[in-house]
């Protein structure tokens, strides 16, 4: 089936960081920036809702407050800032809280299933365990690794365990209520990747609670020497001492999706669990090789699939490195991916500017009839096709008022909701009513310009 005609979103002026998508309010999408600025988008507008700074060093990574959404978290520099959504809309953009436990740069923050605690990871090596209710540090998590670390992620069957990965080339699996390692796997030595690079860890997946029965209890490494691991969390802390990356005992444990399976060529920058469709049926990689992969995690972790046939669901090829993805609950519009390209726009009656733009690239992921990657096309959204109200190819995508968020994003006192009618083979699309964000997104084309 043709897709319609792929639209655009602006965010930040400068290289986009991070992505989180909302599971309380589907089509809510919050990003970062080295910008120093987090903006906010609902898919079914043409603009971004609003913006704020967080401060002047670029924002590394978002989260938002586990059953509590109208909290976000915000990392940058050494510092965590906690804001109210009620009060940014309102125009305040003074954090809640503020937390500078860190030493060095902070590159991820994740906070854990019953919202008690934040967990960051640093430039250090160091991880940081911040007890939320008391406001204070809890614990802190080193010698685990021996350089940077990358990512970390709660584990939601271990209510007081926690997953690191690093550029050690190392993951580790930490009991924070106690405050040292349990299990530390070492990739260094594992010689199965194609690329040249070194095995770094560069992100890691945690299914959450309710995917768990579907794919049990694992995680998902993104690896610099371009593999995707799947590795059961179960069976590696039951073994004892440290794991090399490629022991003989710990193969039947694991899924090794390279190259020789329609894998990345270059370093895995992320990974993802599904969150459309049947949860954590797919696992979402994108990396250095300007490529989305799509897998299905349930036929990667099938003991009876011996020939590793149709492990890799869906390839989407892009023209930029990939920075983040995230995915959300929709049965459209439902894949995100952060990428970064310089834009050159000459907005009426103002003078010729550069802007990064934010690259939200939306895809529709299907069992049944996977999309042409051809279809896709960097530095754009794809519109949905789809009415699920009715049996017609239409969709409409509506503004402001018509928001799910609006509740706590104030409607502009300039411009009324606007309206968009969109065929599902890419006619052109009618605007009801004037948008407020008319000013940076035009119907004419865009020039693009090489970065440096």
């Amino acid at each position: 089936m043709a897709m319609a005609e792929p639209r655009k979103l602006r965010g930040h002026k400068a290289t986009a960081t991070c992505c989180i998508a909302s599971r309380d309010r589907p089509g809510l999408v919050v990003t970062s920036g080295e910008d120093g600025c987090v903006c906010w988008f609902d898919l079914r507008c043409k603009d971004v809702q609003f913006t704020f700074d967080v401060g002047t060093e670029p924002v590394s990574s978002l989260c938002f407050k586990t059953g509590n959404e109208d909290i976000l978290y915000a990392s940058h520099g050494n510092e965590i800032k906690s804001f109210d959504v009620h009060m940014l809309s309102a125009g305040s953009w003074k954090p809640l809280e503020s937390y500078s436990y860190n030493k060095d740069e902070v590159n991820q923050v994740v906070c854990n299933g019953r919202s008690s605690f934040l967990s960051s990871a640093d430039d250090s090596g160091d991880v940081k365990i911040i007890d939320v209710g008391q406001k204070c540090l809890y614990k802190t998590l080193r010698a685990g690794h021996t350089s940077i670390c990358s990512s970390v992620q709660f584990i939601p069957w271990r209510p007081w365990e926690v997953i690191t990965g690093g550029l050690d080339a190392k993951l580790v699996l930490w009991d924070f209520s106690k405050g040292r390692s349990q299990k530390i796997i070492d990739f260094s030595s594992d010689n199965s990747g194609q690329c040249l690079n070194p095995a770094f860890v560069h992100s890691i997946a945690v299914p959450e609670m309710d995917m768990v029965d579907k794919l049990d209890k694992i995680c998902a490494v993104a690896r610099g020497d371009g593999i995707v691991d799947l590795i059961n969390i179960e069976s590696e802390l039951s073994r004892k001492g440290a794991s090399k990356g490629s022991s003989r005992n710990n193969v039947a444990k694991r899924v090794c999706l390279d190259y020789s399976v329609g894998g990345h060529k270059a370093a895995v920058s992320c990974v993802a669990f599904s969150q459309f469709q049947e949860k954590g049926r797919f696992l979402i990689s994108g990396g250095n090789d300007k490529s989305v992969k799509i897998w299905d995690c349930v036929r990667c972790l099938d003991s009876d699939n011996n020939d590793n046939r149709d492990l890799l669901h869906l390839n989407i090829d892009l023209s930029k490195k990939v920075n983040w993805l995230c995915t959300n609950q929709s049965d459209s519009e439902n894949l995100v991916v952060c990428d970064t390209t310089r834009v050159v726009k000459p907005p009426q009656s103002q003078p010729l500017f550069h802007l990064f733009l934010l690259l939200l690239l939306i895809a529709t992921v299907s069992s049944s009839s996977p999309l042409d990657p051809k279809q896709f096309k960097a530095l754009k959204i794809l519109t949905t096709t789809k009415d699920p109200c009715s049996n017609h190819s239409s969709t409409t995508i509506t503004c402001d008022d018509a928001s799910p968020f609006r509740r706590i994003l104030r409607p502009s006192p300039k411009f009324g909701p606007v309206a968009f009618s969109a065929d599902a083979f890419g006619s052109k699309r009618e605007p009801a009513k004037r948008c407020r964000s008319e000013l940076l997104l035009r119907d004419e084309e865009s020039q693009t310009l090489e970065p440096g």
